[in-house]
């Protein structure tokens, strides 16, 4: 069971169907045997192959189940894992109070689990719900202060160099920093390439071409948008299509093409 959790979460790239499928197969596996912990993991694998269906929203349901399911079993980490992985979906829908308090909440219970890893790494998840509330100056704080971490080998926060890099762009780029901005889009471009990751490199893609816009560099942003768009399709990533649309045509009208 523990060994096809693992499988749910990693061997399913480009294919979210086969991985609802297979989280749902899980999930009632789980529930025959009386597992409540497995079932708050296979909920959360079930959540994340919804994620990237054409409306996301409909994760939420099962990452609240997963929350609800967690709080019942009564352990810590559990309820701190369950109440962080809903958070981004909340934050990304506008439901930024709500995320907020369970990020902050979280981070408390996975400081009480002895888990300061699981911690620091929400210091760059909080930075970017005060960054969609429009605290830019909180959010940039909190994320200078994890890349200081990062850069210095805090061990707690080396797996988050890509987000802290991305999310500081989306930050300075929200304050028209646009050239500060692209510097941050490029440095987690680098990061994402290092670690053989596309999904991320054409997220990356799509932080440059924010800025590239208002910096009047239309071409490139177009070849960033294109190359990212590929690597959505090939992961069968529906979710990003409005994201792409949106930046072609923004490139299009700032360009008189439109």
């Amino acid at each position: 069971q523990r060994l096809d959790l693992v499988r749910c979460y990693f061997d399913f790239d480009g294919r979210p169907a086969e991985r609802l499928a297979f989280a749902r197969e899980g999930l009632a596996r789980a529930d025959a045997l009386d597992q409540p912990r497995d079932a708050v993991h296979w909920l959360h694998c079930k959540a994340g192959a919804l994620e990237v269906s054409a409306d996301p929203g409909e994760a939420l349901p099962p990452y609240r189940e997963a929350l609800d399911r967690a709080n019942a079993v009564g352990d810590p980490y559990l309820r701190a894992d369950a109440m962080t992985a809903m958070s981004g979906l909340l934050s990304l829908r506008g439901q930024h109070g709500e995320a907020l308090g369970l990020l902050v909440e979280g981070q408390q219970l996975f400081e009480a689990a002895g888990r300061g890893d699981r911690a620091a790494a929400l210091q760059i998840d909080i930075g970017l719900t005060y960054r969609r509330i429009g605290r830019l100056d909180r959010a940039e704080e909190l994320l200078r202060a994890a890349l200081a971490g990062i850069e210095a080998g805090d061990p707690d926060l080396q797996d988050q160099h890509y987000s802290a890099l991305m999310q500081l762009g989306f930050t300075l780029h929200e304050q028209d920093r646009q050239a500060e901005a692209l510097q941050q889009f490029e440095a987690a471009l680098a990061v994402a390439q290092a670690q053989d990751a596309p999904f991320a490199e054409a997220g990356a893609r799509m932080g440059m071409a924010w800025s590239l816009i208002p910096l009047g560099r239309f071409e490139e942003a177009m070849a960033q948008i294109d190359r990212g768009a590929d690597v959505f399709t090939a992961q069968g990533d529906a979710s990003n299509q409005p994201m792409l649309d949106h930046l072609r045509g923004r490139a299009l009208a700032a360009s008189g093409d439109a």
